[in-house]
């Protein structure tokens, strides 16, 4: 696996070892895991991996495309879908944060609202994190994961829970560098889990509001709980 890496640093084998180390930490990372917990040699150079690959969560997120359907979706909504969009846009041009709820019968197009918004934040080269709580709704939002593997929400919560995510990793500093999180299908998800991941993102964040201050738009129908 190291040969990977030897365009970098040709026959520096401690290098190599630890780049190879670190890549697979980094992997081990966003399963939630470590590799200090497996029988494998430590690293013994730490080596910058945000210069080298900007943290590669956050480059796949910047990576995303953006179809030619959604940058055009934000000029075909109707009047409650543009009254939303002008609501919230408005709010992510502001100093200070904003939390809503958007509500909805299935149908009404609020998964158009969401890439209208996705596509305005993302073509500005800005993270927009787009979640949801089933992951068959997590495949049709452009960049779509579930909750449970965007924040590491652990299996088995109560009251106090944490997500499991460290302040070193890269999940971490993808979560805190982004502008905008859509939370489809917020109904369906447990209440303990949003608080989790509410009291998970102010300790990261180190900010005592909703969600340490993060543009959150929640989303979806209480009639179909």
């Amino acid at each position: 696996m190291s040969e990977d890496f030897r365009i970098e640093n040709d026959g520096n084998k401690e290098f190599l070892v630890s780049k190879t180390l670190q890549n697979l930490n980094f992997i081990l990372e966003s399963m939630g895991k470590s590799i200090h917990v497996f029988d494998l040699p430590r690293i013994t150079i730490e080596i910058d991996e945000c210069n080298d690959n900007i943290c590669t969560e956050t480059r796949e997120e910047m990576s995303i495309g953006i179809s030619p359907d959604d940058l055009l979706a934000e000029s075909k909504l109707n009047a409650g879908q543009t009254k939303a969009f002008s609501t919230i846009h408005e709010c992510l041009d502001s100093i200070g944060s904003s939390l809503f709820f958007v509500n909805g019968l299935g149908g009404t197009g609020k998964e158009y609202l969401y890439r209208a918004l996705l596509a305005n934040v993302r073509q500005r080269n800005v993270i927009a994190l787009a979640t949801t709580t089933s992951g068959v709704a997590a495949s049709i939002l452009t960049g779509g994961r579930t909750a449970h593997s965007r924040f590491k929400i652990p299996i088995n919560l109560h009251e106090e829970s944490y997500c499991t995510i460290s302040k070193q990793n890269w999940t971490c500093r993808t979560v805190t560098c982004n502008t905008l999180i859509i939370w489809d299908e917020a109904p369906m998800a447990k209440r303990i889990a949003i608080e989790t991941t509410d009291r998970s993102l102010q300790d990261i964040m180190g900010i005592q509001k909703p969600f340490g201050g993060k543009e959150i738009v929640l989303g979806g129908e209480f009639m179909q709980v």
